[in-house]
């Protein structure tokens, strides 16, 4: 039956979802040639990695979200003037041509779009797009060192950690704002094609722009527990925390002779923590989309387990003053 159909999409509806692929296919072709240059360590080749991919991705997510902007804008003015005259099918209201040139819009100035959304819910912009990523420190030969365990792990908290959690933060923040476009593109498409919008764009939206935000989310997290002196700031990583250190104040023999091993194994559970809330974000994202086996309870659960670790000497510190009556991780 006629009434039954589906709105047909017309070709402009059909090429602007044809650009994000093609973006994307520009930008693999650009940034992994590149990684193949990756430096002899592993933090070298993250680092390098993180900063070959931000700039092409940044670049590529303006230049995406400026051609569809501008597709959608010269699709609602189409849009408007049909429904003016009488000639359009499927749209017999101003709202869908007005809510394309919204989404055009909002597309032609992401960067603004992006900074509203972290500035209403945090207060300021972080900017991520113009990190370094230079904070990987050189390892030390640990084959002939008597303390080689400690050693190791000096190397991990030195070479990887830093930049392990800088990078991290940043592909978020890409991952978020190609998200963000993504969603506003897909508004476009309903709206224009005659179809009510998505029940969960608004929730979609805000997963957006906690993951373009990660690191004042999780800053803002652990403040809120009441941590004090964090290794996460909305800055990023703060190798300089007293949450990464342990002087050895314990009576305890085995804890006196790993102190200094204990407070790498502080900074390396903290870069497993920012991994934990990076994975409940993105079960968050599959809770928004509608794709998750599971519900939003299992996304919080990896963020409040991922903040844990990242400050894992403070609740230890609780946990023993707790059980035994003194903190032994000061």
């Amino acid at each position: 039956m006629a009434f039954l159909e589906a709105p047909v999409e017309s070709s402009d509806i059909r090429l602007l979802k044809l650009l994000p692929l093609v973006i994307l296919s520009c930008a693999l072709v650009l940034v992994f040639p590149e990684f193949a240059m990756a430096e002899s360590t592993l933090g070298g080749a993250i680092g390098h990695f993180g900063g070959n991919i931000n700039g092409p991705f940044w670049k590529l997510l303006m230049v995406a979200s400026l051609l569809s902007g501008l597709g959608c804008i010269y699709k609602g003015l189409k849009l408007l003037i049909m429904v003016a005259d009488g000639r359009s099918h499927h749209v017999i209201s101003y709202a869908p041509p007005t809510g394309m040139l919204i989404a055009g819009a909002l597309l032609v100035a992401i960067p603004d779009t992006m900074n509203y959304g972290i500035a209403s819910f945090f207060g300021y912009v972080t900017g991520y797009h113009g990190s370094t990523y230079d904070t990987f420190g050189n390892p030390s030969d640990c084959i002939s060192s008597t303390t080689a365990l400690t050693c190791a792990a000096k190397n991990v908290r030195t070479n990887i950690v830093p930049v392990f959690i800088q990078v991290s933060f940043v592909l978020m923040f890409l991952v978020g704002g190609w998200y963000l476009y993504t969603i506003i593109l897909s508004a476009a498409h309903e709206v224009g094609s005659g179809r009510p919008l998505s029940r969960n764009l608004a929730f979609r939206g805000l997963v957006a722009f906690l993951m373009m935000n990660m690191s004042a989310l999780m800053a803002f997290g652990l403040a809120s527990l009441g941590s004090s002196d964090n290794p996460l700031t909305s800055t990023g990583f703060n190798g300089d925390s007293d949450m990464l250190s342990y002087t050895g104040s314990s009576n305890i023999s085995i804890v006196q002779n790993y102190s200094e091993l204990i407070g790498y194994t502080f900074a390396i559970l903290a870069m497993f923590g920012v991994a934990a809330f990076w994975k409940g974000l993105f079960i968050l994202k599959d809770v928004a989309d509608g794709n998750a086996r599971t519900g939003p309870g299992t996304a919080f659960m990896h963020m409040i387990f991922g903040a844990g670790l990242t400050s894992i000497k403070w609740l230890g510190g609780i946990a023993t003053m707790s059980i035994f009556g003194r903190n032994l991780f000061n």
